[in-house]
């Protein structure tokens, strides 16, 4: 009888973890699918940022719109509005008045582009969306000797018969846009001069992602324009020291850096072409009151600069996409390859402790949030973009 009470004892510890002190592994379970209602907007494809805003409710970029969906029904609820914005006022109020008064913006009528407003990149916080917007124009200037000398810089070959060129110029505005829940305007913030760096002046850019907290701003600064334009054979190391996260205060109706977070120094032995140089930037996660963010050399923690203590673990060729989450003291993201041309990803669970992946799962897509207990996934199929519900399950 005793022994097989021993016996019965250690099928028991074996087949549960609590008994052999064995921690628990994590998988997702495929709950539910919504097809998402594309009769009001058509989607054109995988949205480039998602985010959950309440239990039931996720605000997707599509394109260069904003809009909320709710992840039950798959409707659209609201949608950010741009035509409400004039294009052609946000230009003269951006770009200054005396720049102002020296083109003229092309109305829609002539061969360049009618001013637009393109969103790109957005942040929900304290019940509010601050959104990243830029309007995408061209000009001519007013003065001949203005446009001369334009050429002139541009160094534009012109013949001796030729009479005086007709210059068009495109442009570009940037600035924020604070808005309540249902995206009413609060506050348009344009960017202030920034500060001088190693190589010039800082540039904030937030088209890349950004994380805000009341009215400070952590985001992605560079101070070189060349470095994204360097031949893909030549690397970006750890002793070119350039920018890749800052700090950005929000002060009325102007927003300016104050500080940089994160540096190329930092990290030993950094080393990437450059269309890779702070390519995977735009993810922040928020940790226990830590905030992390990732790059291309892996998730550090801010302000520190420091990296964090949970990396992904990358297969051969692989690279990270989409956004990252801790859970549990488990870290999910998704990673693919460039063969793969962005078609399929796979979403993984790593425990961080041992290094080894708990659980992977090919997905069309590395667009997904979190909330609570639940994965959502963005994806699409032949026919439809979808919504896929996945419980996160302890084995």
């Amino acid at each position: 009888m005793r022994i097989l009470f021993l016996n019965f004892c250690l099928i028991l510890a074996l087949l549960l973890p609590g008994c052999s002190g064995r921690d628990p592994s994590f998988a997702l379970e495929l709950a539910d699918k919504i097809i998402i209602d594309e009769s009001q907007l058509v989607l054109q494809h995988i949205p480039l940022q998602v985010e959950m805003i309440d239990e039931s409710s996720m605000a997707m970029l599509n394109k260069s719109e904003l809009c909320l969906y709710d992840t039950r029904s798959g409707k659209l609820l609201k949608r950010f509005d741009n035509s409400s914005l004039n294009g052609d006022s946000l230009v003269r109020a951006t770009i200054g008045v005396e720049q102002a008064d020296s083109i003229t913006i092309l109305p829609p009528d002539t061969t360049g582009p009618e001013p637009l407003v393109q969103v790109r990149s957005f942040d929900h916080a304290d019940g509010e969306y601050l959104i990243y917007v830029y309007v995408a124009y061209s000009y001519r200037y007013r003065s001949d000797e203005r446009a001369q000398l334009e050429i002139k810089k541009l160094k534009l070959k012109l013949s001796d018969t030729a009479e005086a060129p007709i210059l068009t110029v495109d442009g570009a505005a940037p600035f924020f846009i604070l808005t309540d829940k249902n995206f009413s305007i609060k506050r348009i913030i344009s960017e202030q001069p920034s500060l001088g760096s190693r190589y010039g002046t800082y540039k904030i850019f937030p088209d890349m992602g950004f994380h805000r907290r009341r009215d400070e701003i952590v985001l992605r600064i560079y101070d070189q324009p060349a470095a994204f334009q360097l031949p893909p054979d030549q690397k970006i190391t750890q002793r070119d020291s350039l920018p890749m996260v800052g700090l950005a205060q929000i002060a009325d109706k102007k927003i300016s850096l104050k500080k940089e977070l994160l540096n190329t120094s930092a990290i030993p032995g950094y080393s990437y072409s450059s269309p890779e140089y702070g390519f995977s930037m735009r993810h922040y996660d928020l940790h226990n009151d830590t905030l992390l963010v990732s790059t291309e050399a892996g998730i550090f923690s801010l302000p520190g600069g420091k990296r964090f203590r949970m990396q992904r673990k990358l297969e051969a060729n692989e690279k990270p996409r989409g956004p990252f989450k801790i859970y549990k003291e488990r870290l999910l993201y998704c990673a693919g390859t460039d063969a793969d041309k962005g078609k399929t990803s796979t979403i993984k669970i790593l425990d961080p402790r041992s290094g080894e992946l708990e659980f992977q799962l090919p997905v069309s897509s590395s667009q997904f949030a979190v909330q609570g207990d639940t994965l959502l996934l963005v994806g699409r199929d032949a026919e439809h973009y979808y919504i896929e519900r996945y419980a996160i399950v302890e084995n």
